[in-house]
């Protein structure tokens, strides 16, 4: 038996965690090992530093439930979040991207007529949303599920709202030729929960703890569905899609070009 020195540590635990009958749960544990064992070499944490990130972590744990999940926002704000969502959501290029569903989506939201309005006197400027669902060659999708979701003009989503009535969200179906309009309000940026321990970690740096405007939609047929946002800025979770980058128009300006 090699006693243990600081050179020959990881290579120890790695052979000890070879006895997993299961082969996902070993490769896990040998990469785990080998990754976390580099990390710690790299920073070399005293002993105070190592006893702060076990505090840190426990206390994640402590103020995590089923309507906030802090270790998730942590994931969320270094961008392991969104990788995991594209590693498995790898689509084509002609595709619009996925993206993490997030915390405030609702299941059952409200079936509502193609241009309904989906605010319903929430707070915030007046929006039209509108667009068309098409497949990857560029054919349009009758009859395509629209889940939409999003923060009202004061950045307050429905499971933040209070009440009984949905609040911010709605089905709606894609036309004939796979074009939908949304009645809404404007989302605004709001931030992420400052309040618990990821939030003193972003205190302690320059980066914006903003989420620009946007809106959720799940879309999908009778064949598939994905996840996107209509995003405007810079998003904490990770970097903007490209493809789902929308400009605004004044509402007077859009109507016009929807009716032609």
């Amino acid at each position: 038996m090699a006693y243990v020195t600081e050179s020959n540590i990881t290579e120890i635990v790695l052979d000890r965690w070879k006895a997993v009958p299961d082969p996902r749960l070993s490769k896990i544990m040998q990469s785990m090992i080998k990754y976390l064992h580099a990390f710690v070499r790299d920073i070399e944490p005293t002993e105070q530093e190592w006893m702060a990130a076990i505090e840190w972590l426990t206390r994640t744990g402590k103020l995590s439930n089923n309507k906030r999940q802090k270790f998730i926002l942590a994931s969320d704000v270094v961008g392991v979040s969104m990788l995991v969502d594209c590693i498995n959501h790898r689509l084509s290029s002609k595709a619009t991207p996925t993206t993490v569903t997030g915390p405030f989506h609702v299941h059952d939201s409200p079936n509502l007529a193609d241009g309904g309005d989906m605010a319903k006197g929430a707070p915030g400027e007046l929006c039209y949303v509108s667009g068309s669902v098409r497949n990857v060659e560029g054919r349009p999708i009758t009859g395509a599920t629209l889940d939409i979701w999003q923060a009202d003009g004061d950045g307050h989503y429905d499971a933040q709202h209070g009440g009984e009535e949905a609040w911010m969200r709605g089905v709606f179906k894609s036309d004939a030729n796979g074009n939908f309009v949304v009645q809404t309000v404007l989302p605004v940026p709001y931030s992420i929960p400052m309040d618990g321990s990821v939030g003193e970690i972003m205190a302690r740096t320059n980066i914006s703890p903003m989420r620009p405007s946007h809106i959720m939609f799940r879309a999908g047929s009778c064949s598939s569905s994905e996840r996107s946002a209509i995003w405007c800025g810079w998003p904490v979770p990770a970097a903007v899609m490209k493809m789902c980058c929308s400009s605004r128009k004044p509402a007077s300006e859009g109507l016009r070009e929807r009716r032609g």
